[in-house]
């Protein structure tokens, strides 16, 4: 019997709950999403250009993809409970910086709280994984719901605890959060527990028992197939990030060059469509794989946003642009928890190290693909020129995808 391939077990890691996970993923979507509901207000305490408030994206981009890309060999060397406590921390005192900080100080404060996402947002989905064998993909997508969850109260929370301008409370309340979740980790790594990554390797090997109860032996460890797979991880990663980022950010400015100079402003609403429906193909997503194998969902809702990125970009009227919308972020809802888990399950047992770094690559991908939008649409003097970038970007997945599922059938079986 040829034994099983396991990732090296960390020194201790918090023994957290899946409450927990959610919790903190709420509070790291608002953190994700901070800067917009906030800069009009920070600029005018500022007091500099719209060139350099654009710093402040930049920052807080650099920040998270540097950790993220750390984030794997870290949870290995010390354990997932103390990264993520560190990652609370740097989250609390850089979103506790913002509220007073002046211009210099402010782009330090936010690159301290990018560097805490850098450590919480792919760690969260690494433990929620390993916390829910034989239904992964389920578990990621629900947490994902929650990160979306909190995306969608920050502005609320700005508009009505600070009015809009005095953004200093809803800070400091948001801060505080980080704190409190902070303070449960470093409370909670006191207590012994499993490695992190343990259970989810655990869970794939009594997956992959045979009937005589013998765990088949993994696929060689050849150097030139896991580079394909990390370059295939990672090229799909940073266009789902894009795509998803480029429709969200630009469907608005489409919808409202479709209304031209009418008094319609269903604009206005485009950006909430397509939000929505994404979180709701997240919440439907554990429905969907009860009854249907990962590799088909992935393919089929692929598919779909291939469809639905091209009739948005080619909408003649207002509310076939904002099905379009809707279409697209329902079916890019399964995308990501299932190819995350793929991710870790493919790669996690033989090449711990690198699930931060191809989980970088979305971060990098949300950060290009919608200034690629905006180029393209310059270039060739129309915004559905700039949307062909998603619709390639579909294309690209679905290559993507048929790639992984024909080099790795014998770790999906």
């Amino acid at each position: 019997m040829k034994e099983l391939v396991r990732m090296p077990a960390p020194r201790d890691t918090a023994s957290l709950s899946t409450m927990d996970l959610h919790v903190g993923f709420v509070a790291a979507g608002m953190a994700t999403t901070l800067l917009g509901p906030v800069l009009p207000a920070l600029s005018q305490r500022w007091g500099v250009s719209d060139a350099l408030i654009g710093l402040a994206f930049t920052v807080q981009f650099l920040g998270t993809v540097t950790m993220s890309a750390l984030s794997s060999a870290l949870v290995i060397r010390l354990g997932g409970g103390r990264v993520m406590a560190a990652g609370f921390v740097l989250l609390a005192a850089g979103i506790g910086g913002l509220t007073v900080a002046p211009w210099e100080a402010g782009l330090a404060a936010i690159l301290c709280y990018g560097l805490g996402l850098g450590l919480v947002l792919p760690t969260t989905n690494v433990l929620i994984a390993a916390a829910s064998p034989g239904r992964e993909a389920s578990a990621v997508s629900l947490v994902n719901v929650s990160w979306s969850g909190g995306a969608v109260v920050w502005p609320v929370l700005v508009a009505y605890v600070g009015g809009g301008q005095r953004v200093g409370l809803p800070l400091a309340v948001l801060a505080l959060v980080m704190a409190m979740m902070a303070s449960r980790l470093v409370l909670t790594a006191r207590h012994g527990a499993p490695d992190v990554y343990t259970p989810l390797s655990s869970a794939l090997a009594s997956r992959a028992f045979g009937r005589r109860g013998e765990p088949p032996a993994l696929p060689p460890d050849r150097g030139y197939e896991i580079a394909i797979l990390v370059a295939t991880f990672s090229a799909m990663l940073f266009f789902y990030a894009g795509v998803e980022s480029a429709i969200g950010g630009w469907v608005a400015e489409h919808v409202r060059r479709i209304e031209g100079n009418g008094p319609g402003r269903l604009w206005t609403i485009a950006p909430m469509v397509f939000w929505a429906a994404l979180a709701l193909g997240r919440l439907l997503t554990p429905l969907v794989l009860r009854g249907l194998a990962e590799p088909r969902v992935l393919v089929v809702a692929l598919i779909v946003v291939l469809a639905a990125s091209s009739g948005l970009t080619f909408a003649a009227s207002v509310p076939d642009a904002l099905v379009a919308a809707a279409v697209a972020g329902l079916a890019l809802g399964p995308v990501f928890p299932i190819t995350f888990v793929d991710l870790s399950q493919t790669l996690g047992p033989r090449r711990p190290g690198v699930v931060g770094p191809v989980y970088a690559m979305a971060t990098i991908g949300s950060a290009v693909l919608p200034w690629l939008v905006g180029f393209c649409s310059t270039r060739f003097g129309t915004l559905r020129a700039g949307l062909m970038v998603s619709v390639v970007s579909a294309i690209a997945m679905i290559a993507l995808t048929g790639i992984r599922l024909m080099r790795q059938p014998r770790d999906r079986d």
